[in-house]
């Protein structure tokens, strides 16, 4: 549970950096391509501490989606940064509408990716609230949020397919991550019991 504590809190950072932060391309890369790895870690250690008390069916399920939409990220972060990298080569001269034809044709491989993840991982954080509402160390302050984050969030991504979605509401469930790593975190000596609350 430390260390998913430990990797969810880092898993945040990372993606506010490499979304966010005014630093150059190749110096927010690697950022970028730990969230997918960080997360994993994550959902294994928030799977741990959420079956101490009891295990459940949203738990479980959860855990297994999480661990596939972060694994689908680190897919989708590699394939898109690779074709950004080759858009920044010159292209050849031809009928510039078949050449911006394969520009979007090649683009939305990793928009169809970035699709297939949140469809993994807000499915995941939408059972991991459900399973949150009853558990000592959450209860509704962090799953009503979560599940209502969720699932705006999906049916946003699903209605503009495959064009990312505005309002992009993907930092505000990155925050209700960081919530629940902290939580994950300061539950290390948690061993299970409606009793065993404490701050």
């Amino acid at each position: 549970m430390r260390v998913g504590g430990i990797a969810g809190i880092a898993a945040v950072i990372a993606y506010f950096t490499s979304g966010f932060a005014p630093f150059p391309w190749p110096v927010r890369r690697p950022f970028f391509f730990s969230i997918g790895p960080f997360g994993i870690l994550f959902v294994l250690g928030l799977g741990v501490l959420m079956k101490t008390r009891r295990k459940t069916v949203a738990g479980q399920i959860g855990t297994v989606f999480g661990v596939i939409g972060m694994a689908i990220f680190n897919l989708m972060a590699v394939v898109q940064a690779a074709i950004s990298a080759r858009m920044d080569h010159p292209w050849p001269k031809g009928d510039p509408t078949v050449v911006n034809w394969v520009r979007e044709s090649v683009n939305s491989v990793h928009l169809g990716l970035d699709v297939s993840l949140d469809i993994f991982l807000l499915i995941s954080v939408a059972m991991f609230s459900v399973a949150m509402l009853r558990h000592p160390r959450f209860g509704p302050k962090f799953g009503v949020p979560g599940a209502i984050a969720a699932i705006l969030t999906l049916g946003l991504n699903l209605y503009a397919f495959p064009i990312p979605p505005q309002p992009d509401l993907g930092p505000l469930v990155a925050l209700w991550l960081l919530a629940v790593a902290v939580r994950l975190l300061f539950s290390v000596n948690y061993k299970g019991g409606p009793k065993a609350e404490f701050a």
